[in-house]
């Protein structure tokens, strides 16, 4: 399953985000559902998609996450095209501390074996052996 396809699905396991998505589907009527790519039910009413047609779509980036479908759906599906892109943001976020922390760690034990080097030939080899680490 492609990160696309998972990221509405992802959203709507959050028990806060499920929680809106409900209130809100109760607040539209029962005419309406929140689907997947494939067109699976994430939330909402399982007897609309025989009737429901293409339904308003849900976009992140331009790409399709999935669909709202029913008479009022557009608002809902605005909410959550809003919700999906933070929560992209904060993944994205996420991903760039994460490799800033291994560049951190990386540098912090080279600066040990470097400062553990006896003379200049062993800190060349210890910076030569991270270099050949790195590219691997």
């Amino acid at each position: 399953m492609s990160a696309a396809r998972r990221t509405l699905r992802r959203l709507l396991r959050k028990p806060a985000v499920r929680r809106l998505a409900v209130e809100e589907l109760a607040r539209l009527g029962p005419e309406h559902a929140i689907c997947d790519l494939d067109g699976s039910i994430l939330c909402g009413d399982p007897a609309l998609l025989a009737r429901a047609g293409e339904g308003v779509p849900v976009r992140l980036d331009g790409a399709l996450v999935g669909r709202v479908h029913g008479p009022r759906g557009e608002e809902l599906a605005h909410t959550l095209a809003v919700l999906v892109s933070l929560d992209a943001e904060t993944r994205a976020v996420a991903g760039e501390s994460l490799a800033r922390y291994r560049e951190l760690t990386m540098l912090y034990g080279l600066s040990e074996r470097i400062i553990g080097a006896p003379d200049v030939a062993a800190i060349a080899q210890v910076l030569g052996d991270e270099a050949m680490r790195q590219l691997r």
